[in-house]
């Protein structure tokens, strides 16, 4: 019985580090802390002893766990774990090309826009967004703003040029 309850509990102890660094529900740490419950009950000689025993081993491994986070926010495990940089428009890294410069260019709407459609502007195709009203295949359009990676358009009359 000595050696079953020892393998029980090295399987919930390495259950329960498994569960430190899997991303998951809690099945290796529920798992895990039932086989070291196992273990415990096994070894207990009475019910009183087996139920200090389990709540020591309820103290050990939040105590283990505080520690493991700790490490995990502030420590060396942390500066492993976690990434530091950041990805952003001033280190020269963007999410979707800066469509800035689009403002005011002029094109052609190559679908209906209602409100959503496909425009050529400067030669390219390009998904637009129409402001308001729903504009016809075929006529020409500009861009008002820009939003994002979105294009937003109006239909283009020739007193604006």
């Amino acid at each position: 019985m000595g050696s079953i309850a020892t393998i029980c509990f090295f399987i919930g102890f390495i259950l329960l580090v498994i569960e430190i660094f899997v991303p998951g529900f809690g099945f290796f740490g529920i798992t895990g802390t039932l086989f070291l419950a196992v273990a415990i009950t096994m070894v207990a000689r009475t019910a009183l002893e087996a139920v200090l025993l389990l709540l020591l081993l309820a103290a050990c491994v939040g105590i283990l766990f505080y520690f493991l986070y700790r490490s995990a926010s502030k420590g060396r495990l942390g500066r492993k774990l976690i990434l530091k940089d950041a990805l952003n428009l001033a280190g020269g890294f963007s999410s979707s090309a800066d469509l800035s410069s689009m403002t005011g260019a002029t094109g052609l709407a190559l679908t209906t826009l209602r409100p959503a459609g496909i425009a050529e502007l400067d030669g390219v195709r390009r998904d637009v967004l129409a402001e308001g009203e729903y504009i016809n295949a075929g006529e020409k359009i500009t861009v008002i703003r820009v939003e994002g990676s979105k294009l937003i358009v109006k239909k283009f009359y020739e007193t604006e040029e």
